[in-house]
């Protein structure tokens, strides 16, 4: 998985946390089906406004149920990047929040395989010289 694409991952998470209440719920999940990695976050913080979900993704924009209650150490960039680098990786990203109780974030992504097969043998010095051990294949999935 591209660091873009953990960190962003890492960025939600803390989103979450920092805008869920203690003792709030934060659900995450995450799969690969058929060639996509899907992440879901779930919580039931302070929400975003529905007018301003398609600005939340704007760079330094914090909601305005926030914006003077929650005292945070962050520069707005979190959804930001969140938006760009999904987007960049080929894959799409969806906002979901009631008013003032919740919100869901997911994305999806592509998944790109690669296979790496090693058929080369492998001479054990214990063996005699006429002894082979078999060829390893190996698969490496990378995103």
């Amino acid at each position: 998985m591209p660091l873009l694409v953990k960190d962003t991952i890492r960025d939600l998470i803390a989103n979450a946390r920092k805008y869920t209440p203690p003792g709030g719920k934060i659900d995450i999940g995450l799969t690969i089906h058929e060639g996509i990695l899907r992440f879901v976050i779930e919580d039931n913080g302070r929400g975003i406004p529905r007018d301003e979900i398609g600005h939340v993704v704007k760079y330094g924009y914090r909601a305005s149920n926030v914006i003077d209650e929650v005292k945070t150490m962050g520069n707005g960039l979190g959804l930001t990047k969140a938006h760009y680098v999904i987007n960049r990786f080929g894959g799409r990203l969806w906002i979901d929040s009631a008013d003032y109780g919740g919100t869901t974030i997911r994305f999806e992504l592509p998944v790109q395989y690669r296979s790496v097969v090693n058929t080369e043998k492998v001479q054990n010095p214990e063996l005699k010289s006429s002894e082979h051990q078999p060829g390893v294949s190996r698969k490496q999935a990378q995103l």
